[in-house]
């Protein structure tokens, strides 16, 4: 599978039954949490197995309590299943696929996202003495014009030194996209429950304060944009829990609150603009003067929108290449 799949017709096509890994894998172990997920851990699977030139070792799907077939569907692909007897969350699942895993290196893939071929071999590549290596995505959903770019927005591979550069203009760390060191991810408490989905976000925070990580811009995952995800909650929700990790982060490293002020202006001009569309147009004044009370929050803005363009551009560039929508019919046709 090359790096041009479709994000409509994705694996599925290809996905056959009981997938075999070879005797020559890459020592990773594939950690996905799902949660009556059945047809589309189809897709996340074969995608996993097609992984060149050679899959990860062991493959874990944590069935979280699912009242459908998904731990049926993921012996039958070839993945080990692992069965909590009820709903525990997202947190507990990875961390229950975490203590079963069984080598140092640990990658995530959520049950309705695919990797493209050349994913994990990527990030193998860069690992070296980093605890976090990622890749970037391409957000796809029913509208080509609205797919978008998730990652960093530089033709190099970007070094994460610190926590501070996720905190502002945003994480720009795919959770699909991960792999890290599965020892030390224990060590810093394994993931953690966070109002506003943020525990990935949170745990990369604690991750590099322990080390350094790095950032492919190449695309390398497909996060299909559906009705169902538990991240399209209200944004409000997301920026605060997002504030709330920054903050607990800065108060442990003893950081500078420079990116946590620059990121007031993310918020309040996400809430602007969303007062515009509702026509709450005195509201919409009250974030404008936020916004502009302090210089950081200016700085801010100005970050902000210059990497929103960026990742327009670079949206718009994928497209135009084909990634994600060109190959449709070959890839529908086989």
């Amino acid at each position: 599978m090359s790096e041009s799949v479709s994000c409509a017709e994705g694996m599925s096509s290809d996905a056959s039954p009981r997938a075999r890994v070879p005797a020559r894998a890459l020592p990773i172990a594939v950690i996905i949490p799902a949660y009556n997920r059945a047809e589309m851990l189809r897709r996340s699977l074969a995608s996993v197995f097609a992984q060149e030139p050679a899959p990860p070792d062991q493959v874990i799907v944590v069935d979280d309590g699912s009242r459908d077939d998904t731990a049926a569907v993921a012996e039958e692909m070839g993945a080990s299943v692992i069965r909590h007897p009820r709903n525990l969350g997202l947190s507990a699942a990875r961390n229950t696929g975490l203590r079963a895993a069984r080598h140092e290196w640990v990658a995530l893939l959520d049950s309705d996202d695919e990797w493209l071929s050349h994913h994990l071999a990527g990030l193998w590549t860069l690992r070296a003495d980093h605890v976090l290596v990622t890749g970037s995505s391409l957000h796809c959903g029913a509208d080509p014009a609205a797919d978008r770019f998730a990652g960093p927005v530089t033709r190099t591979p970007l070094v994460l030194h610190a926590g501070e550069q996720l905190v502002y203009p945003s994480n720009i760390i795919p959770v699909s996209a991960s792999m890290f060191r599965r020892q030390l991810a224990l060590e810093v408490g394994g993931f953690r429950a966070h109002e506003g989905v943020v525990e990935d976000f949170d745990m990369w925070l604690r991750l590099l304060e322990r080390g350094t990580g790095i950032c492919s811009p190449r695309v390398s995952v497909i996060y299909h944009v559906h009705d169902g995800q538990m991240s399209r909650q209200d944004m409000h929700t997301m920026h605060s829990a997002h504030a709330q990790a920054a903050a607990a982060h800065l108060e442990r490293v003893g950081g500078s609150r420079v990116p946590l002020q620059r990121h007031e202006a993310v918020v309040a001009w996400d809430n602007l603009r969303e007062a515009l569309r509702a026509r709450r147009r005195r509201q919409a004044a009250g974030y404008a003067r936020f916004l502009l009370a302090r210089p950081q929050r200016v700085i801010g803005l100005i970050g902000l929108l210059a990497r929103r363009y960026r990742v327009r551009r670079r949206s718009v560039a994928l497209r135009s290449a084909g990634v994600g929508r060109s190959l449709d019919r070959a890839v529908a046709e086989g």
